[in-house]
């Protein structure tokens, strides 16, 4: 759903409520429902809706396919600067140890190497970085540039070596002489959690950084009471992100305007700018990260890491690029991980099979440090946040702890704690079921959140004010033929051939609005993005956006938008994207929300400046807009016809305040005096956000 509806979501109506989500099942085939072809744009003349469904849902060539196929993408190990400095890091080989000393002496003397830095030499030149978080019981880490005192990961980052080329970096490291004390290792996050393990944060008393828990009625006294019981342990081991680009960023300064650019590959340029500009104390316009063509992320691209910071610090200290681009052993040794989870849960429920009480105990091993922005929080407490999914469970009790253990730190990755979530609670449905002999389809539709039962408040807080959970197991199953399929595996194993038929059904939570951050407590607010469109005078369009495209084809799919909503043509459209200098905001592509939010903004913009507001630019309730005078109607005639579906009063009024429109989506914040904000929650509706700050965490 969340990429084919996206559209129904911005005409949608207004939405209380802070979450676009949507739901799947799925029965071992994939198959277009009538739900999925209208949700494509495939039937919406049946719809009812003014969609104009010109590019959307149409079969179009993705713009940046041309460049990319033919070997002209541009990523950031492709841009040279004459003089920049090459950086190798010399890397821990303990797990936790402490470090007695370190010799550079030897290493200095080799040839074209510029400089040799250690913890020590860049401590008055920046502070370290912790993750905060508004939640209780959770202990930020201190993230240094470079290893300080100790190390806590084989991978770890210790020393940094300066020279004209990477070759002779990586070839002084062997030079250098690191001394260390071991200490104890805690890699089993169950042992982590005694009172007698080695501590990887003094200061902390444990190696517990956060704890949180859900609960809903008397689990206990539901548990004891059920005639029936399923339950289990689950291990989830960690997983690394491997993108066909290993992480890489080039760091500029310019000493005469006193400002840095950092390009790297990303998925959050607008997130490192901000912090960046906190820890050079530099106004924000100095500061410019920019993502070109990113060979995707997977979530691993979307933290912040210590070589990002290396090189940014000590172009600015010495004037001079530094750039480093990590080889695949590294990537795969200090780029965040993911799902390392264990689940013990279980489910009660009657003799008909509805589902009375669910109960899970969690412990994520998020590794050496809390990971910035996202924290350590992130995945453990999500995993309980979604573990009753799309069922009816009245009593709920979900506590998770997350560990640190002697590994690479753990961050977003694929789904973050949804598909830890939906296997554990997947699994116990198909026991259950086996257990009380009931179908697995009947058994799922028993205990779904039903329509009428919309909205559904589940015990860890998430709202879901409307979907789709009984249709689309009962959709998926008549598409597939589900009850002749069930006679033919029982025809199979009669024969002595086993055939096995599985069910799950899902929530997915994507697009996420602006009453919640991505990660629990996170000061950073992910639910707003922005869109700058400017017209020219020659008729061609340009889409500024916050958002950081590696992979997803973002740059066709907003050109999709401006061109439904102008009439234009997509070849007459340019986004440009990942640049945290095109807008005045953003966080950057995680969590599926660029299309609903990126989309969504540029929508409400483009929606105002065709006079779907007020055309005098004051506020009305689809947003505001802002005019600067730089063309007539003639300048755009010359090249092209008007936009059909621009009245011709209201684009005389258009051009003649100026072809610019601007648009954010999510909660409003700032001046509002200054730019439009508008607020996209839940179905995609824009609306005026001026002084409205109910909500905010």
């Amino acid at each position: 759903m969340n990429v084919g509806s996206w559209r129904t979501r911005l005409r949608g109506p207004p939405a209380s409520r802070s979450a676009h989500w949507g739901s799947a099942a799925f029965l071992g085939v994939l198959h277009v429902t009538d739900v999925s072809k209208r949700a494509f744009g495939l039937e919406v003349a049946h719809v009812g809706l003014d969609l104009r469904p010109k590019n959307i849902g149409a079969r179009l060539k993705r713009v940046a396919d041309p460049r990319l196929i033919a070997g002209q993408g541009s990523f950031t190990a492709d841009r040279i600067v004459p003089g920049a400095l090459h950086v190798a890091f010399r890397r821990s080989d303990q797990a936790h140890a402490l470090i007695s000393s370190i010799s550079t002496s030897a290493a200095h003397e080799a040839p074209g190497v510029f400089a040799i830095y250690t913890a020590q030499d860049l401590h008055d030149l920046v502070e370290p970085v912790r993750a905060s978080s508004r939640m209780t019981n959770y202990h930020a880490t201190a993230l240094y540039p470079l290893a300080r005192d100790k190390v806590r990961y084989v991978g770890e980052p210790v020393v940094a070596v300066l020279a004209e080329n990477r070759y002779l970096a990586e070839d002084v490291l062997d030079r250098i002489e690191i001394a260390y004390e071991p200490l104890g290792t805690v890699i089993d996050p169950e042992m982590a959690v005694r009172e007698d393990a080695p501590l990887l944060y003094e200061e902390a008393g444990t190696n517990v950084l956060a704890t949180r828990m859900f609960a809903r009625g008397d689990v206990g006294a539901e548990m004891a009471a059920a005639p029936v019981r399923v339950g289990g342990r689950f291990r989830f081991h960690r997983k690394t992100p491997v993108a066909i680009e290993n992480r890489a960023c080039l760091a500029e300064y310019d000493r005469g305007r006193r400002s840095l650019t950092l390009t790297m590959s990303t998925q959050i340029p607008g997130i490192i700018r901000d912090l960046l500009a906190d820890l050079l104390k530099a106004p924000g316009h100095s500061v410019r990260v920019v993502a070109p063509d990113v060979g995707g992320g997977f979530g691993g691209k979307a933290s912040l890491y210590q070589e990002e910071i290396v090189v940014s610090v000590l172009a600015r200290r010495l004037g001079r690029a530094v750039c480093w681009t990590g080889d695949r052993l590294e990537d795969l040794a200090s780029t965040s991980q993911g799902f390392d989870e264990i689940v013990d849960a279980e489910l009660a429920l009657d003799n008909d099979g509805r589902i009375l009480a669910l109960a899970a105990e969690v412990i994520g091993d998020i590794g050496a440090h809390s990971i910035y922005p996202w924290t350590a929080a992130l995945e453990p407490v999500q995993v309980v946040s979604f573990m009753p999914g799309p069922y009816r469970v009245p009593t709920y009790r979900g506590h998770t702890r997350a560990v640190a253990t002697c590994k690479a730190p753990t961050g977003p990755y694929r789904g973050v704690g949804r598909p830890i979530s939906t296997f554990v609670m997947e699994r116990l449905i198909d026991m259950a079921a086996r257990r009380l002999a009931i179908d697995p389809a009947e058994f799922r539709l028993r205990n779904l959140i039903r329509a009428e039962e919309f909205p559904y408040k589940v015990a860890s807080g998430i709202v879901w004010d409307r979907s789709g959970f009984v249709e689309s197991v009962t959709s998926a199953c008549a598409a597939i033929g589900y009850a002749t399929l069930r006679e033919e595996q029982a025809k199979a194993r009669a024969e002595g051939r086993l055939v096995g038929i599985g069910i799950a059904t899902y929530a997915e939570l994507t697009g996420i609005g602006s009453r919640i951050s991505a990660a629990p407590g996170m000061p950073i607010n992910t639910g707003t993005e922005s869109a700058t469109i400017r017209l020219d005078s020659s008729g061609a369009v340009t889409g500024n956006f916050g958002i950081a495209s590696h992979g997803q084809g973002l740059e066709t799919t907003l050109a999709q938008v401006i061109a439904d909503e102008l009439g234009a043509r997509i070849e007459d459209i340019r986004i440009l994207q990942g640049d945290s200098a095109v807008v005045a905001h953003s966080t950057g592509t995680y969590a599926s929300r660029s299309a609903v939010l990126a989309g969504g903004a540029a929508h409400a913009g483009l929606a105002a400046a065709q006079g779907k507001g007020d055309p005098s630019g004051g506020t009305s309730p689809r947003g505001t807009c802002r005019g600067h005078r730089s063309c007539g109607r003639n300048g755009f005639r010359r090249r092209h016809r008007p936009f059909p579906d621009i009245p011709r009063d209201r684009e005389g009024r258009l051009f003649r305040t100026g072809p610019h429109a601007e648009g954010r989506a999510g909660r409003a914040g700032g001046d509002q005096g200054l730019r439009p904000a508008f607020r996209h929650d839940d179905l995609g509706d824009a609306h005026r956000g001026a002084g409205d700050r109910s909500g905010d965490l």
